[in-house]
């Protein structure tokens, strides 16, 4: 946990020092590297191994994967 800590208290040492800068430019960039989306480097594929790109056709991809790991009920209740 101290790990944590330290990396905490570095966070709220860049941050006071981009706000004691009175730098706008630099308060903005540091705003936008939190809140706009990361990409990440793994991809969707198909099951013919084209990468997915559509947030549609990502969503199906993993609908027919998880259907197909689907299992029935068997009507068997444990006791």
């Amino acid at each position: 946990m101290r790990i944590h800590r330290l990396a905490r208290m570095c966070e709220q040492v860049t941050e006071e020092q981009i706000i004691q800068a009175d730098n706008l430019g630099s308060f903005f960039r540091f705003v936008n590297k939190r809140i706009y989306k990361r990409s990440s480097n793994s991809f969707i594929t198909s099951e013919n191994d084209v990468i997915l790109h559509d947030d549609y056709d990502k969503a199906e991809a993993f609908n027919k994967y998880f259907a197909s790991a689907w299992r029935s009920d068997n009507d068997i209740v444990p006791e």
